[in-house]
């Protein structure tokens, strides 16, 4: 996926706060429209079962969009799914700082320690051996660091990608709903009838919303749980130290 810049996704967030009011407000909007009509006058036009329909309606509305912004308050916000790029950047300036230090170790021993190859006693085979052993050490390190960095990048992303897709559908459904709600409003109280179907539409495509949105939380729940096992195996590898210790002349003799 294209990063948005922070810029761009702060805008997306808080534009999805204002959709949400929006359509809040506009969906009560319509309930007090009807609540407040004068049926009395009406009694010819408006049968006791056509009111019915247009409140169910509306209170279906109502109560739909109430579970949605239930669903939604979980969630809260996205805090500030940047920081673990900026977690991720700082992890694999640690895996370049800990490689860069493989010049001095390993195959490079003989230029940098000159002195192992003259280390012929009992002591100097001992320390003959560390460079090359450190810098096996310092793979392992090298490694865990690089996991570290993927895995903060990988869950970064994928919180950036969960809230894009929501601010994406809530432009669909925003504009769904603000028609809708534009329609009733406006429309002559003898044509609300008609627009009942257009509001049980709506209905049909809050939960559509709702449904769509728990799974996508599975969906990236599932997605997280495997990278963490990844990253648990990662670490659980402890090649080139010493059961897990750093190697040390201790630990070597």
């Amino acid at each position: 996926m294209a990063i948005p810049t922070q810029g761009d996704f702060d805008s997306d967030m808080q534009d999805i706060q204002t959709k949400q009011t929006d359509m809040t407000d506009g969906i009560n909007s319509c309930v007090d429209k009807f609540n407040n009509f004068d049926f009395g006058c009406w009694s010819n036009t408006f049968s006791k079962d056509s009111q019915e329909k247009i409140r169910d309606a509306l209170n279906n509305l109502t109560k739909i969009w109430s579970d949605f912004l239930t669903e939604m308050v979980q969630y809260a916000s996205p805090g500030w799914p940047f920081w673990f790029l900026d977690a991720q950047d700082n992890w694999l300036a640690v895996k370049t700082g800990l490689s860069g230090q493989k010049v001095h170790l390993g195959a490079a021993s003989s230029s940098s320690f000159p002195a192992t190859q003259s280390w012929v006693s009992a002591d100097g085979a001992v320390y003959r051996n560390m460079p090359a052993v450190q810098g096996d050490a310092i793979d392992g390190v090298v490694g865990h660091a690089g996991s570290f960095a993927s895995h903060l990048g990988d869950h970064g992303l994928q919180i950036i990608d969960f809230w894009v897709k929501i601010a994406n559908k809530f432009v669909d459904y925003g504009q769904l709903v603000a028609t809708s709600v534009a329609n009733f409003i406006s429309a002559d109280p003898t044509k609300w009838l008609d627009i009942v179907s257009e509001i049980v539409n709506v209905v049909s495509e809050l939960i559509d919303f709702v449904q769509d949105l728990i799974q996508l939380i599975v969906d990236k729940w599932l997605e997280t749980l495997g990278q963490m096992q990844t990253l648990e195996n990662d670490l659980a590898d402890v090649s080139g130290s010493i059961a897990g210790q750093w190697p040390t002349i201790e630990r070597l003799a």
